[in-house]
């Protein structure tokens, strides 16, 4: 897969090889892989995102999710506590995105549904009973969060105004829930 880090490079992800930032205009580029970097264990990686930042955001074989900060040349590897009886279920079912408020949400490998802490450089979850059981998410531009999940239907979270607010909890066999985190 191939992403744009910035108007001159690309981050090019190999299902067996690792990565490469490759510059556009000089035609060079920076390979890493499990020989460059001891932390890598697989050198399958998948489905970039790159944030408002210029941080590339993937995955490969490892559960959790990688960040390579192209503007400091710094790789690193992110995990959080996941519900390990649905590990297998959603086998690569990496997304990403920035909502309203410019927060980076994640589903990274193995799953556990989270937020980037830019100030501790970690993930959390702030939405309390989220499990890893999310497949899809997206931000509507009023500052919602909408889940879909295997096990707790359809979800809107509210986001706005560093509030995390379960507002609607759509699922087939239990009843309408309103619930603040």
């Amino acid at each position: 897969a191939i992403a744009q880090l910035d108007d001159e490079h690309l981050i090019i992800t190999t299902l067996g090889d690792g990565f490469l930032v490759y510059n556009i205009r000089s035609g060079k580029y920076k390979h890493i892989s499990s020989k460059t970097n001891r932390e890598i264990t697989s050198d399958a990686f998948d489905k970039p995102f790159v944030d408002k930042k210029g941080n590339a955001w993937f995955i490969n074989d490892q559960l959790g999710v990688w960040r390579y900060n192209h503007q400091q040349g710094l790789l690193r590897h992110y995990t959080i506590k996941i519900d390990e009886r649905y590990r297998d279920l959603l086998d690569k079912n990496f997304f990403a995105f920035e909502d309203c408020n410019g927060r980076i949400w994640m589903n990274p490998q193995g799953g556990g549904f989270c937020c980037y802490d830019a100030v501790d450089d970690k993930l959390y979850s702030p939405l309390g009973g989220c499990t890893n059981m999310v497949h899809a998410a997206c931000c509507s531009s009023e500052g919602s969060i909408w889940l879909g999940t295997y096990d707790l239907g359809l979800d809107r979270v509210d986001v706005r105004d560093e509030q995390f607010t379960r507002s609607m909890d759509i699922h087939p066999v239990k009843p309408h829930r309103m619930v603040t985190l």
